[in-house]
């Protein structure tokens, strides 16, 4: 899940406030945790989603409506994903 604009970046960050519950982002290369309720790792997670390795990072949602949010928002970004969601 790479994102490739500003835009996609804006989209992002509000659907992360619209969510209930806590999102994680995971670097399954390096194990590192970041929990998008936090400012900072949003940041952090963000820089990552625009680097090279944003390809590789996964999302965990911990309430599953908010799962449908980032389907939509995937569904809808200007650029076509191959995205699916982990197996928990």
């Amino acid at each position: 899940m790479k994102l490739s604009s500003e835009a996609d970046v804006q989209k992002f960050k509000d659907t992360v406030k619209k969510c209930k519950g806590i999102v994680y982002i995971i670097d399954p290369q390096t194990g590192t945790v970041f929990n998008l309720m936090s400012l900072f790792a949003e940041y952090l997670a963000i820089g990552n989603l625009l680097s090279d390795k944003g390809d590789d990072l996964e999302i965990f949602c911990t309430k599953g409506e908010d799962e449908q949010l980032f389907y939509d928002l995937f569904r809808n970004l200007d650029e076509p994903f191959d995205w699916k969601w982990p197996k928990s």
